[in-house]
């Protein structure tokens, strides 16, 4: 019986099929397999999507994820799968998966997870550090059983971090069933999750690599219009400045297919410019098909599931460091019943909500959008970006300890400064006040904008 139902993702295993297994073993191995896949409901293109490769000397993908998109079908291909034999070459097996499988011609799939699960039985006889970080760097979830005389130090650079989640070790070929379950466990949260997974500081989580979803990467920002690269935080780091009417926007159903988790957290690494302007706008907002707002981020608000107004703002002297012209850094931790703010990897204030309804995937999703923008008018404001995450967890502010932002100034430059009747370019030193702010209203007509997480950016004279 299925024991894990609605998962979806792109599961590759990857089988050592070297002389060491033997015959009778790889069949033990097979089998594992088999009742791996027996767990989940559904594989299908809008479900799980099974890939099987063998390695010795050579890997040899047995079948793609695209290749069936029926259990049935996948469980006697899986019979059919014949032991190759040879040597134990696990460092190329992994480039191959990275090559080959984990790609689009395979039938690789755009924000859904990627799990790798490599079962081996000795030591590899080439290097496997580099082509695993690889994996784990491109937010591969990769889980790795050992049986009997196995590396553990080998097993441990092969799986994601943390080991005690991403690692097995089993004493021999019939003792799968010792951790069949928890395998299973741990590979259905991570294909329930409405997360993709990003490798964020040697951690694989679920989230999502928000610049990236914009296109916005050294590889591609060149082609990108209003968009440059610059030094970041420190001269080590690279921001992208985003100019003014840049609007960089692309549709919801792209980069959040499912909506947004119900715990999430929103990490921001930016810096506002001289140029920046003191009219309102959003680092990010989400708008649904009639360009209605729903989630940003300089005003935070949502529905709630009775449909009533809820509103938090944080608007403390913490919170007016950001508007000096520095790299600043947020998490705006976001749960059914709270919302928390940290600047620079200090706490501010935890605020209570109510439980929210999921977002629309009808419209787009656009950077630095000002709050005037409406209609034909596609108006963005100019702003340094460095990072934007999304975790979709509570627990990453704990982990976060700032190192990508210079040392904290004094306590006393951090005064607000009120600069009345000046024009000058440093207009931003006037005095600010920065609102988090959750905001929902009842509709009376029959769209989906039912829910809006805006952090919106108020600045005032």
């Amino acid at each position: 019986m299925p024991v894990c139902k609605g998962a979806k993702a792109d599961l590759v295993f990857l089988i050592d099929g070297s002389w060491s297994i033997g015959d009778e073993s790889f069949i033990k191995v097979r089998q594992f397999v088999f009742s791996m896949i027996g767990a989940f409901d559904v594989i299908s293109r809008n479900g799980m999507q099974v890939s099987f490769v063998q390695y010795s000397d050579e890997a040899k993908t047995e079948f793609k994820l695209n290749t069936y998109h029926d259990k049935g079908m996948v469980l006697s291909a899986l019979q059919m799968v014949k032991y190759r034999g040879g040597n134990t070459k696990t460092g190329v097996a992994l480039k191959h998966i990275g090559e080959k499988v984990f790609t689009s011609d395979s039938g690789m799939r755009r924000n859904v997870p990627k799990v790798l699960v490599v079962v081996t039985d000795g030591r590899s006889q080439d290097e496997v550090k580099k082509n695993a970080a690889k994996l784990q760097h491109a937010g591969y979830s990769v889980f790795v059983v050992g049986v009997a005389d196995v590396d553990t130090a080998e097993l441990r650079n092969i799986g994601s971090k943390p080991s005690e989640r991403h690692v097995f070790i089993v004493d021999d070929f019939d003792a799968f069933t010792k951790i069949q379950d928890n395998l299973i466990t741990f590979i259905c949260e991570t294909a329930t999750s409405t997360c993709p997974l990003i490798y964020l500081d040697g951690f694989t989580s679920p989230g999502f690599r928000m610049l990236e979803a914009f296109n916005i990467t050294d590889k591609t920002f060149a082609g990108m219009n209003g968009v440059s690269m610059e030094p970041g935080s420190f001269n080590s780091y690279i921001a992208y400045r985003l100019h003014k009417d840049a609007f960089i926007s692309q549709p919801t159903k792209e980069i959040h297919p499912d909506g947004l988790s119900p715990s999430y957290t929103l990490i921001l690494l930016f810096r506002l410019l001289p140029d920046t302007g003191k009219d309102a706008f959003d680092i990010w907002q989400i708008s649904n098909k009639n360009n209605n707002p729903e989630v940003g981020s300089i005003s935070f608000y949502n529905k709630d599931t009775r449909g009533e107004i809820q509103r938090v703002s944080f608007d403390n002297d913490q919170v007016k460091k950001v508007f000096h012209g520095s790299f600043h850094k947020l998490h705006i931790s976001v749960s059914p019943k709270n919302v928390k703010l940290n600047i620079d990897c200090q706490e501010v204030a935890e605020k209570e909500i109510k439980e929210a309804k999921n977002i629309s995937t009808d419209g787009y999703e656009v950077l630095g959008k000002m709050a005037t923008s409406g209609g034909s008018r596609k108006q963005s404001a100019t702003f340094q970006l460095q990072m934007f995450d999304i975790v979709c967890s509570l627990g990453w502010t704990s982990r976060d300890k700032c190192c990508d932002i210079p040392a904290m100034v004094s306590r006393d430059s951090l005064k607000v400064l009120s600069v009345q009747g000046s024009s000058s370019s440093n207009d931003i030193t006037h005095q600010h006040m920065f609102r988090i702010l959750l905001v929902t209203s009842k509709l009376t007509h029959n769209i989906m904008s039912d829910y809006g997480l805006c952090m919106i950016l108020c600045i005032y004279k």
